[in-house]
């Protein structure tokens, strides 16, 4: 008689776990992840304007070879998604990566820039000061979008969440026990 014993830790191992076990659940858990955060992409796009926020950012702009500007929301909207990861975390340089299971993220280096512009560092060039006081004249502070389309969501959300996780849980749990 051989046995063998399995203890899934995190909701990343469950994951996994649970593509082993059964990939149709497994993509459920990713379709219902997506029906749960859809106010919050639907509210982050809405938050995308469409034209260009700020003067200048109608130009083109190259950087290092990648076209960033001009500004096009339509764009801008396509590339906020509702993701999952089961990537193991990896720590670079202190920083310690990957830790999101379910996410919503918004790609794309100018989006980064129109959300997130001021919130950390002061810029190096008055150019990119004006920049940041034209953002925050226009659209307020950093987080533009993600973060205030999430707290506008969040307590559905959190709920949602908690008993999608809840089940997931009880999926592996009751598939490693029957299998």
């Amino acid at each position: 008689m051989i046995e063998t014993t399995l203890n899934v830790v995190g909701l990343k191992e469950a994951l996994r776990e649970l593509n082993s076990l059964d990939k149709k659940a497994r993509r459920k858990v990713t379709q219902d992840f997506k029906k749960i955060v859809k106010p919050v992409v639907d509210e982050a796009k809405a938050k995308t304007p469409v034209a260009p926020p700020i003067s200048g950012w109608g130009r083109k702009w190259t950087d290092k070879g990648r076209q960033l500007l001009p500004w096009d929301g339509t764009i801008g909207q396509s590339y906020i998604k509702a993701r999952l990861s089961t990537k193991q975390p990896k720590e670079y340089g202190g920083y310690v990566r990957n830790l999101a299971t379910f996410y919503v993220s918004w790609s794309g280096a100018i989006n980064a820039i129109y959300d997130m512009a001021g919130r950390r560092n002061q810029p190096a060039t008055e150019q990119g000061r004006f920049m940041i006081a034209g953002l925050e004249a226009k659209k307020g502070k950093s987080s533009r979008v993600l973060w205030p389309a999430y707290e506008m969501n969040r307590q559905e959300v959190e709920k949602q969440m908690q008993l999608l996780i809840d089940d997931l849980m009880k999926q592996v749990n009751r598939n490693l026990v029957l299998g």
